[in-house]
């Protein structure tokens, strides 16, 4: 039977999916909500927002699955969503940035990065 070298518990690959885990394990709408993709760009970058009932606070997610940096200065919430007035960030990969600003969200990531944070 094969074995495997113990996992590098330090190896920075190993404490970012340690910290997704404890994510998902806090936020039930990670595995129970729904999911609307709010784009799907060419070059890459996806973002979606996972929502449930009305008294739950959706989270947004922005991905950049490309080889260049994605940039958005005023990405558009859909209307049918409730007014924000902030994120509280669960967590970045080095470079990425979210923040709201009037009427949309401004995004930036580099090549192969996420942000998710939650809607307040």
């Amino acid at each position: 039977r094969k074995t495997f070298e113990p996992y590098e518990q330090n190896h920075p690959t190993f404490l970012l999916i340690g910290q997704l885990a404890e994510i998902r394990r806090q936020n039930k709408l990670i595995h129970s909500g729904n999911r609307t993709l709010l784009c799907s760009r060419n070059h890459g970058l996806w973002c979606v927002l996972i929502h449930g009932t009305a008294d739950e606070q959706p989270l947004f997610v922005a991905m950049n699955l490309g080889p260049t940096p994605a940039f958005e200065e005023a990405f558009k919430i859909p209307n049918w969503s409730s007014d924000f007035s902030g994120v509280d960030m669960l967590i970045t990969t080095t470079g990425g940035v979210f923040h709201l600003v009037e009427g949309g969200m401004r995004i930036k990531l580099p090549p192969f990065s996420f942000v998710l944070g939650r809607l307040l």
